[in-house]
């Protein structure tokens, strides 16, 4: 399976129930995920340790999201028990989401529709489903109307003023709309 790669505040915001729809720099002249297909979603992560089970038994890592520092136990074979020992961190510091492989995973996406869309010209839909909190009882709550400033203020934190994928360049994306579900595991 694939994985697509999400910042802490697009992982929130899918636990949450906010979000379904994301828009990545069209860089092909086909999208990269396709409908009907389900990816994992690639976050900071670190493991904690590892617990190898010998005699057929399950081995599992201890693997902690930095989104909101949630730690999972993930059942691990043989093989991957050795890729989580890769990845433990004594220095405490996050690995990269390009590196989090399948098993590591808490969240998958099947993808339900693409479309081609500039940043521009989002529509306030288009927008919530992004993840724009709309709810007063979230802390990052954007009042009525103001959800294309916030579009605008999260386009320009992710793509800076890049001539190519900024918000001015208003660069050609496809937009992914998608299901979600959390994978089996158990939460500490």
């Amino acid at each position: 399976m694939q994985g697509i790669t999400c910042d802490a505040e697009s992982v929130l915001a899918i636990l949450a129930g906010r979000k379904g729809r994301t828009t990545r720099v069209a860089g092909c002249l086909k999208p990269t995920y396709r409908v009907g297909r389900t990816y994992y979603v690639r976050e900071q992560w670190r493991v904690r340790d590892c617990y190898r089970i010998s005699n057929g038994g399950t081995s599992s890592a201890r693997v902690q999201y930095a989104a909101n520092n949630l730690t999972v136990m993930v059942p691990v074979t043989a093989e991957q028990v050795g890729q989580a020992e890769n990845y433990t961190r004594a220095d405490g510091k996050w690995a990269n989401p390009r590196f989090m492989p399948e098993w590591a995973a808490r969240i998958e996406v099947t993808v339900t529709a693409v479309e081609v869309w500039r940043p521009q010209e989002f529509d306030t839909p288009m927008i919530i489903a992004e993840g724009c909190p709309t709810s007063r009882d979230d802390p990052a709550w954007v009042a009525q109307g103001d959800e294309p400033k916030w579009w605008e203020a999260r386009w320009r934190g992710i793509h800076a003023d890049d001539p190519v994928t900024g918000w001015d360049a208003d660069p050609v994306c496809w937009s992914y709309t998608f299901d979600w579900k959390l994978k089996g595991a158990s939460h500490e």
